[in-house]
């Protein structure tokens, strides 16, 4: 008698580990860290490039 309660006890066990486990690696809806980083780099504007010429060469010069 005892044995067969171990295995209904051990087959319950199973039973209910298999969906928590499923649960715990199931995705949360969060995007992943790699998504999130590509994202933004994405969304990051270049930064602009003065081109410096006649007109505006004593700007320039004054903020170095």
């Amino acid at each position: 008698m005892t044995g067969k309660f171990w295995l209904a006890f051990i087959a319950l066990l199973v039973g209910v580990s298999f969906p928590v486990s499923g649960m715990a690696q199931s995705d949360g809806g969060e995007p992943s860290l790699g998504d999130l980083a590509r994202s933004f780099r994405k969304t990051k504007a270049a930064p602009e490039h003065t081109v410096i010429d006649n007109d505006n060469l004593h700007k320039v010069m004054d903020e170095v």
